[in-house]
């Protein structure tokens, strides 16, 4: 939207003039990527699986991952690109296409976790992230638990960052 405030007045400046061809062409392919990323934004926003977790409660990763995504990215503090590696989803700033987030997930050693861990009847999903940059592009690195509970089976929802055992053998949570 801001690139066709801006363009407009350049239109109107240069349209009578010999390049108005050239500025309708640039205009034209502006409003194709404009029309583009705002298409590959609303597909993450509205990633649907055709299984949904109310339906069937036996789901695996790949079936749940475009809820973890979607609910990963609610997190981040500004309009954001995505891209995704094997175990690992990144964000950076559409803006200045700086770095905001990575979420990691070793799936081999932090398994899905497939229980009913709020004892209402119906199956949870939840799954350990490591979180780098918090969303904001901030100097952090933290182990999160995410859960898609039976109850809420549309989003996997923060739950705790998990402690870690520091070098004196303690407990921390930071």
């Amino acid at each position: 939207m801001k690139k066709r405030i801006l363009i407009l007045p350049l239109l109107t400046l240069i349209a009578c003039g010999q390049n108005a061809e050239n500025v309708k062409a640039q205009i034209n392919s502006d409003q194709e990527k404009i029309q583009q990323d705002s298409t590959a934004f609303s597909e993450i926003e509205s990633s649907n699986i055709k299984s949904t977790p109310e339906k069937n409660p036996n789901l695996n990763f790949e079936q749940l991952y475009p809820y973890l995504k979607n609910s990963l990215i609610e997190t981040v503090c500004e309009a954001c690109r995505i891209e995704e590696e094997n175990s690992k989803l990144l964000a950076y700033s559409i803006e200045s296409n700086m770095f905001l987030s990575s979420w990691e997930w070793d799936l081999n050693n932090n398994p899905l976790l497939i229980k009913d861990v709020d004892n209402d009847g119906l199956i949870d999903y939840t799954i350990e992230l490591f979180n780098a940059g918090g969303g904001c592009g901030g100097q952090i690195g933290e182990s999160e638990r995410w859960t898609l509970f039976g109850s809420k089976p549309n989003r996997f929802e923060w739950t705790h960052i998990i402690p870690y055992r520091s070098e004196t053998g303690n407990w921390e949570t930071r």
